[in-house]
């Protein structure tokens, strides 16, 4: 999934919470505001909006343990 700012992130979920869940209809209207290449797909919309309900934020949540080393 390609990154999006803050401001991007807010315009999807905007979209989507005006037109609920009717992804066909999020995505088409998400073209209009964002290029046609650099708009979300529907797994993209549908991840996003799981991430906000879930976390109540868009923010990458750090996953917990041990980073890994530089070497593999």
């Amino acid at each position: 999934m390609e990154r999006y700012t803050k401001d991007q992130c807010v315009q999807i979920l905007k979209v989507h919470f005006m037109y609920g869940e009717c992804y066909a209809e999020i995505v088409r209207r998400l073209r209009v505001v964002f290029c046609r290449r650099n708009a979300p797909n529907v797994s993209a919309v549908q991840s996003m909006a799981k991430k906000f309900e879930d976390t109540g934020s868009t923010d990458n949540i750090k996953s917990p343990g041990r980073p890994l080393s530089r070497r593999s």
